[in-house]
């Protein structure tokens, strides 16, 4: 399906977890600025450049606000998805500058 929608990535590589199992495989498309990290046959994990109203070098506070309901978690926000059939998270990681450096779209339960 990944193919189908999105063609051949333009990357394939390894991300390497603590344990075997979060090892994970990941496309890499540079011109839609999305990374998909699989595990097994499924996609559960999404990279991007933005979402929600908020896109990578935003300020936390500004992020924040645009997220309305979420948890801060120092280091990242989280973002519940509210009304989906499985759980589904949006992480947006912070740096030292205080400024959004990642955004991963996911689901906690893969």
């Amino acid at each position: 399906e990944v193919f189908a929608l999105y063609g051949q990535p333009d990357e394939v590589h390894a991300a390497r977890g603590a344990e075997e199992w979060q090892d994970d495989v990941v496309f890499v498309y540079k011109n839609a600025g999305l990374d998909l990290y699989i595990y097994k046959d499924r996609v559960w994990q999404a990279g991007v450049q933005s979402a929600l109203g908020v896109k990578k070098g935003d300020r936390k506070a500004a992020a924040a606000l645009a997220l309305g309901s979420v948890e801060d978690k120092g280091a990242y926000l989280l973002y519940h998805f509210s009304q989906t059939v499985w759980p589904k998270y949006a992480r947006f990681n912070i740096d030292g500058q205080g400024r959004v450096s990642a955004i991963y779209i996911y689901r906690p339960d893969f």
